[in-house]
């Protein structure tokens, strides 16, 4: 049963990944083709596909070195609700940071390692619903305080370089994001953008005085089965003086890629494109050498999915993911790394199943991620796992956590 649904599920996701793209009234004609497909696999769907929308699980949810790197800090979810822990190396204990009904997520250090800086749906919301806010505390769960006020979902925040400011992404109507800066303190609270279009993932540059962004400037949908949702995403730049944006790319992404930032080495990385933050108007591509990173169309394009792209520490290595077919049938997720410079590139782990969120410690000697043997799960469980960036030692780091709803 569970192969027939493995098989199901990827020709599902074929389907709808051509449904998603279908414009044109040739692409409209090929839909008999696809329906089949879908109508076939809607039994083995529902509970699964919308569960992974909604991140309905329980668990692990995100994890990253301690800026020391002797322990690791995590989201887990406990039903309704979401906290902030830090767990030892070795998995030997945990201790809860945050606790409480609330949903705390996309935690942060702080340049100097001293404070998290993090979104909260106060009394148990997912990100989906309700009011969101950002807080601060100390790197050991104390002083924990608010930032933000009023009806608003503040989310994407991240530090300034020198720590004393925080950029974010801030919706009014659950739906279309302006950006905002403020003091760490709370103070000073200044809008960047606004307007129609959708603004996220917000990075402060080192020189203090520019914000990198994204900006999505349609909301609807490509196909009649498609969920509506922000589109055409490009790089924009605005500066903290209340410049209009200026656009600097044109490549109008189906939807928002991550937008990564390597301050050591000057550099930045948006869906696979590099760029000097000197001069982010010039792309170059991330070409990883090798037949299995290439699969070029006729567009010059190449095709292989690289995923979840993240700098090391020092701005030289770029580590990613890339699915791959199995003899079984079945989707074999694996962790790549390339050199920016050669291109020389090497798989370090591989899996049946899936990866997610890998990074590096703060040495780059090492790299955290979260790994589910099943993706097809109606709530699949993620484990965390750490690995050497010459892939050896991977190990399956356990650990138990106390419920802190209450």
């Amino acid at each position: 049963m569970f192969r027939v649904k493995g098989v199901l599920h990827k020709g599902l996701m074929l389907a709808l990944t051509f449904l998603v793209g279908c414009r044109t009234l040739s692409d409209v004609a090929a839909l008999p083709v696809f329906l089949p497909i879908i109508l076939v696999s809607l039994p083995f769907l529902p509970v699964g596909l919308t569960a992974r929308l909604l991140e309905d699980r329980n668990g692990i949810t995100s994890a990253q070195f301690m800026p020391d790197g002797d322990g690791f800090l995590v989201t887990y979810r406990d039903g309704a609700c979401q906290h902030i822990y830090c767990v030892a190396k070795d998995g030997a204990f945990s201790t809860a940071l945050t606790q409480g009904r609330r949903f705390d997520f996309e935690p942060v250090y702080s340049p100097d390692g001293k404070q998290i800086l993090f979104s909260s749906a106060v009394g148990g919301h997912t990100r989906l619903k309700g009011n969101i806010k950002l807080f601060l505390m100390n790197a050991d769960g104390s002083d924990l305080r608010q930032l933000t006020e009023g009806p608003s979902q503040d989310v994407c925040a991240r530090f300034s370089p020198n720590g004393k400011q925080v950029v974010f992404a801030s919706s009014r109507d659950k739906h279309q994001a302006d950006l905002f800066l403020i003091n760490a303190d709370g103070t000073g609270k200044n809008q960047l953008t606004s307007g129609k279009d959708n603004d996220a993932s917000p990075a402060l540059l080192s020189d203090g005085r520019n914000v990198l962004f994204q900006r999505g400037r349609w909301y609807g949908h490509y196909s009649p089965i498609a969920a509506s949702a922000w589109h055409d995403f490009d790089l924009y730049r605005v500066s903290v003086d209340g410049e209009e944006p200026q656009r600097l790319t044109r490549e109008c992404l189906y939807e928002a890629s991550d937008l990564e930032i390597a301050p050591a080495s000057g550099r930045g990385l948006l869906n696979r494109r590099l760029f000097s933050l000197d001069n982010p108007e010039v792309f170059t591509e991330c070409h990883p050498k090798g037949s299995k990173y290439t699969l070029m169309n006729e567009n010059g394009h190449n095709l292989r999915d690289f995923s979840q792209p993240r700098f090391s520490p020092d701005g030289g290595y770029i580590v990613f993911t890339m699915w791959h077919d199995t003899d079984s049938g079945d989707d074999a997720c694996g962790l790549h790394l390339v050199d920016i410079e050669t291109g020389e590139a090497r798989e370090i782990a591989r899996m049946e199943g899936e990866i997610l969120d890998p990074r590096f410690s703060p040495n780059g000697k090492e790299i955290v991620f979260l790994a589910s043997r099943d993706r097809y799960a109606d709530r699949p469980k993620y484990e965390l796992r750490v690995v050497g960036v010459d892939g050896s030692e991977l190990r399956i780091i356990e650990f138990e956590v106390n419920s802190n709803n209450q």
